[in-house]
């Protein structure tokens, strides 16, 4: 994953939850496992950070 695919994914992702908000909604985040229950709602514009796992890149600033 490119930092400008992370950029286009989070600039993506905040117009959809500004869209959601401006309707009376909101945006849920949840995990694809069924066995896990983690869920976070998003009301708010959010930044994107991506590790490419323990021995990757990151462009965490």
């Amino acid at each position: 994953m490119t930092e400008e695919t992370v950029k286009i994914t989070e600039n993506s992702l905040n117009e959809l939850i500004a869209k959601a908000v401006e309707g009376g909604g909101f945006v849920y985040l949840m995990d694809e496992n069924k066995t896990n229950d983690f869920c976070i709602r998003l009301t708010r514009p959010i930044k994107i950070r991506f590790y490419g796992g323990h021995k990757g890149e990151s462009n965490a600033e």
